[in-house]
């Protein structure tokens, strides 16, 4: 008997808790009319939209046309009437529809959908402010996702990310006076990857910077204020730049100071009576940084006469704070790559159509207060006098590192 009635008892909260629950637009007329004109719902979201006390319906839905949101009303009596309807993306997948709180308001919804490619996914990422009779679409935007090699069907590489920050959309808390209360807006695409030759991998990927899209609110609409580059590897720029020796009566162009100066028409020579082997230049910061990246242009890249006529260097060594010690062969195998040194390659200098830079990436960052480079080989110029010239050197920081620091 007591068996029978706590069955009783149990099927009756059942059918409470089934009586309590929400219409849904899925299975409703106007669902069935929805199909009949084309549409499949791809997600729904049961909310009171205009503060009724019924449960209305945002549908992410596809169409022909792409994908799109909209907004079906309750009514009293149970059915759906159509509220509002955005322009649909020309994507296929949905990767987030979510709700957002946003400035004074209660909530807004994000959707955010792709179209995928063999290489990339194309993302179309909307902003809809919910409001007592509408949804008001406040910001639109797009970016694109790269697929990994091996997603991509080729082989795999190994891929460091120097800057930390994901591709796609980031609300960022602290509000702009006359903002309403909104958050600012920032999409991140089109990350800058650079491949070298890896010593743990045929090709490691570096990425090195992206660009930032960052929007603004003004009157319930989102506007782009700024459109730019964040570089992961920015310079560090030095206090002081010192040498072992100075070519002798030589022009301003040519002092320690010049491998620092950002122009490659200058750049060292070194002052000694022969090639210069174990000569230096070193670059001091005033206080340690965290250094990740060295790059050098091995040469007098002024012209491609100097270029030619002057030593270039073929091997150097990097000594840091601390007593770390680098090493570095322009022409060795990947086997022969110090442990130290996560990849480095030459590249040719962008814009002048000669000569080479060396990239020399570090496996993890060195905290140092100077870099000294020194001279351990060189490959003869075809000139009369036996010089070794270095045009730049600069030292860089990569921005997770200093990330991890804070």
């Amino acid at each position: 008997m007591n068996k029978i009635f706590i069955l009783i008892i149990s099927m009756a909260m059942v059918s409470v808790s089934l009586a309590q629950e929400p219409p849904s637009f899925h299975g409703s007329e106007a669902y069935i009319e929805f199909r009949r004109a084309g549409y499949d719902l791809l997600d729904e979201c049961i909310t009171d939209l205009d503060g009724d006390g019924l449960m209305d319906s945002l549908v992410v839905e596809k169409s022909p046309d792409g994908i799109g949101l909209s907004a079906w009303r309750a009514e009293a009596e149970g059915g759906f009437r159509l509220l509002f309807r955005s322009e649909k993306a020309p994507a296929s997948s949905v990767a987030a529809f979510k709700r957002l709180p946003l400035g004074n308001y209660s909530f807004a919804f994000l959707l955010d959908v792709f179209e995928d490619n063999p290489d990339e996914a194309d993302h179309f990422v909307k902003l809809f402010l919910i409001q007592p009779k509408n949804l008001k679409q406040m910001f639109s935007s797009r970016y694109r996702v790269t697929h990994s090699e091996e997603d991509a069907g080729r082989e795999a590489a190994r891929v460091i990310d120097l800057g930390g920050y994901p591709v796609g959309l980031e609300a960022r808390p602290g509000a702009q006076a006359g903002s309403g209360g909104f958050p600012e807006l920032v999409v991140r695409h089109s990350p800058k990857r650079l491949a070298l030759v890896g010593r743990v991998s045929k090709k490691t990927h570096f990425i090195i910077g992206i660009k930032e899209r960052l929007y603004r609110a003004e009157k319930e609409a989102y506007t782009l204020v700024e459109d730019r580059y964040l570089d992961y590897l920015p310079r560090v720029i030095p206090g002081e730049v010192t040498a072992t020796s100075i070519l002798p009566s030589t022009g301003e162009e040519w002092l320690a100071s010049k491998v620092a100066d950002s122009k490659l028409a200058s750049g060292w020579i070194e002052g000694t009576t022969d090639s210069g082997i174990g000569e230096s230049v070193t670059l001091s910061f005033g206080e340690p940084r965290n250094i990740r990246m060295v790059r050098v242009v091995p040469g007098c890249a002024a012209s491609p006469e100097s270029w030619e006529q002057h030593n270039r260097l073929l091997k150097f060594s990097l000594w840091f704070e601390g007593g770390t010690i680098v090493t570095v062969n322009r022409r060795g195998t990947k086997a022969e790559m110090d442990s130290q040194v996560e990849a480095h390659e030459d590249f040719i200098l962008p814009g002048v159509g000669f000569g080479t830079q060396t990239l020399v990436f570090l496996s993890k960052p060195v905290k140092s207060s100077w870099v000294k480079v020194i001279v351990d080989e060189v490959e003869p110029g075809s000139g009369d006098a036996d010089e070794t010239c270095i045009s730049e050197i600069s030292v860089h920081a990569a921005r997770v590192d200093q990330a991890k620091k804070k």
